[in-house]
């Protein structure tokens, strides 16, 4: 039964060889598609007002050279410090369309761990270390030391700082002024 479709697709097949090679010579013969391409110059714009043209000066043969200009402190490499943003420019940029702007993160002072008469601290600065009662690291001063929690003086303010709630003594404030963070 195949055999009676055989030269009916013998000859689709010479048909469709024929068309390719029809267009490839068709393109090799025409030539350089792009040779009457004519491309228009760039415009230019034209010189701005508020700017005059630089006044053409020669060199005296005679004339010192110029003092060394003293370096202002800057950004590195000398390049220009930017202005400062326009009205428009900072209200688009805080409201954030753009993507995320950064900001240093909002850290709350806590208590990292207990070792004996050390305590290791985090402070809202992001400064951490290892204090003995009465030290102080970033703004926060050391009062206490008890079984799971610590008493900190922060601006002025105490504050019990607990590794976590529950049991572990009791606490080091006085009743009915702060609570516990």
């Amino acid at each position: 039964m195949l055999e009676r479709f055989n030269p009916l697709l013998r000859l689709i097949c010479l048909l469709l060889g024929a068309v390719v090679v029809l267009l490839a010579g068709r393109t090799f013969l025409r030539g350089d598609p792009l040779a009457n391409l004519r491309i228009p110059p760039l415009p230019t714009l034209a010189p701005a007002a508020t700017n005059p043209p630089p006044a053409a000066t020669t060199p005296k043969a005679d004339a010192a050279p110029p003092a060394p200009r003293a370096r202002q402190p800057g950004p590195p490499g000398g390049a220009e410090p930017s202005p400062p943003a326009s009205p428009g420019v900072q209200s688009i940029v805080s409201s954030e369309i753009f993507g995320p702007v950064p900001r240093p993160p909002s850290i709350p002072t806590a208590l990292l761990g207990i070792a004996g008469k050390h305590a290791f601290l985090r402070t809202s600065t992001g400064q951490t270390g290892l204090l003995k009662e009465g030290e102080e690291l970033g703004g926060v001063k050391l009062l206490r030391i008890g079984t799971n929690r610590v008493l900190v003086e922060q601006q002025g303010e105490k504050k019990e700082l607990t590794l976590f709630s529950g049991f572990g003594g009791k606490s080091l404030l006085n009743k009915g002024k702060e609570t516990p963070q």
